[in-house]
């Protein structure tokens, strides 16, 4: 669950989902308010063979993407509780994200003056 309700801050909080009801698990501030959220599966064996030259940098698998409001993507490891920051990619405009979508090899970005930004796997 993300949240902008400070003009200057994000927040996002990470549930459980493993038991009946959810439980709170952790609680991130970001540096400007989360606009939209997208998670990016580890490649399956038949994909990471096509996509061997567009590996993460980070080495982790699954992973969660922040789209900002000052134009920044954060991802962060899905699996962690730890919930470290692994890249942030900053558009230079420093237009704030309003969507972000998954492909394969891709992560689109959808910003507020209608560019679309596109980032392969191995951007950083």
């Amino acid at each position: 669950v993300a949240s902008g309700g400070d003009v200057t801050q994000g927040q996002v909080e990470i549930f459980s989902l493993n038991r009946p009801t959810p439980r709170p698990v952790k609680s991130l501030q970001v540096g400007a308010p989360v606009r939209c959220l997208e998670y990016v599966p580890e490649p399956s064996p038949p994909e990471e063979m096509e996509a061997a030259a567009l590996r993460s940098p980070t080495g982790v698998g699954n992973t969660i993407c922040l789209g900002l409001d000052d134009g920044s993507i954060l991802v962060y490891g899905s699996v962690d509780t730890a919930a470290q920051c692994l890249l942030t990619m900053r558009n230079p405009q420093h237009c704030p994200v309003l969507c972000l979508k998954h492909s394969i090899n891709f992560l689109f970005a959808g910003l507020r003056d209608g560019t679309m930004m596109v980032y392969g796997r191995s951007n950083g």
